[in-house]
């Protein structure tokens, strides 16, 4: 199984993925059972002010989760023939639906 290093780039971890029937938890492109497009990762939706409280609370939750690496870069996108391409994809909108659903519908 592919480790959490963030490198996902090489064939060989392409194919440990691909022939996994679940990821481990440490994966990046692992979603527990209870991720949800509508979960609330921080107590405050950003409203315009506080931003800096806001950003460390994001990046605290993503890190918890395991999802910073979506956030940061440090987790490329894989290309579109990898056998990762749809898990990558689907942990990505997640990560954007719970960043959206941390906004105000103003912002």
């Amino acid at each position: 199984m592919a480790s959490g290093s963030g490198n996902f780039n090489s064939h060989e971890n392409d194919n440990q993925i691909a022939n996994s029937s679940q990821f481990a938890q440490d994966n990046p492109l692992y979603l527990q059972s209870s991720d949800s497009p509508g979960m609330k990762l921080v107590s405050e939706c950003f409203d315009g002010t506080g931003f800096g409280n806001w950003k460390r609370s994001m990046i605290i939750a993503l890190s918890a989760r395991n999802k910073l690496c979506f956030v940061d870069g440090s987790l490329p996108k894989p290309l579109a023939t990898s056998s990762s391409f749809k898990s990558w994809s689907r942990c990505n909108d997640m990560v954007i639906s719970w960043l959206l659903g941390a906004l105000f519908k103003s912002i």
